[in-house]
Parts: structure tokens; C-alpha cells; sequence
């Protein structure tokens, strides 16, 4: 468990810092992250417009 998550702090540090509290499952993690960014990326598009 501590391996998994030590490969999957440093591919994403900013999103893994975000994504804290689901650290320990990294399936859940991952979907956090991905949540995150879509999030993110539709907030960007609406800041823009």
C-alpha cells in the first residue's frame, strides 16, 4: 500500500495534495483526480468566458 502511493504522489503532487483524503485507495484517488480536473478545466472556461 505505502509503494502504491509513493508512485502516485510524485506523478501528480499538485492533484494527489488535493485529493488527500482519498490517498489510501488509489482507485478513488485516481477518480478524484480525474473529477478535479474536469472541474477545473470547466471553471478555466468559464472564467474565460
Amino acid at each position: 500500500m505505502v509503494e502504491k502511493r509513493n508512485v502516485i504522489e510524485p506523478s501528480s503532487s499538485s492533484s494527489a495534495a488535493f485529493a488527500r483524503p482519498s490517498s489510501m485507495d488509489p482507485s478513488s484517488a485516481s477518480t478524484l483526480i480525474v473529477k478535479w480536473k474536469v472541474s477545473a478545466s470547466t471553471s478555466f472556461i468559464a472564467e474565460r468566458r
